[in-house]
């Protein structure tokens, strides 16, 4: 998956596989899902109300404020590119691939989508 992320999304791969985050926060394919659905849901819904699904339930402990910023920064600045990429028509979802045998590995994806939708399933 690494070989052709952005640095930006490297890093934010990086942070959320990271110590910080406990073992049911998002991978970036599934974050790259739910963030999709987030933005095709008829009705807006905030950050403050989907933020804590990416940790997984349980709030990240960072090193400090400058990190809270960062990752935060790094989640929304995607959620800014996916708009972006939507808007043209050039949306290309972010998929994990198996190392044995390069098959592309959607499942992760389509989880993030459906946990979007599940935030709002009458929209």
């Amino acid at each position: 998956m690494s070989d052709g992320l952005s640095r930006k999304l490297q890093e934010l791969e990086d942070f959320l596989m990271g110590e910080a985050f406990g073992d049911d926060a998002m991978m970036l394919s599934e974050l790259d899902g739910f963030l999709a659905g987030l933005i095709v849901c008829p009705d807006m819904i905030m950050p403050s109300e989907w933020m804590e699904a990416v940790w997984g339930g349980e709030a990240p402990v960072f090193d400090d404020i400058d990190q809270v910023q960062r990752v935060s920064d790094l989640i929304l600045g995607h959620y800014n590119g996916v708009i972006r990429q939507l808007d043209r028509r050039r949306y290309s979802p972010i998929f994990e691939f198996d190392t044995r045998n390069d098959d592309v590995m959607w499942e992760l994806w389509l989880e993030g989508f459906g946990k979007a939708m599940r935030l709002r399933p009458d929209a």
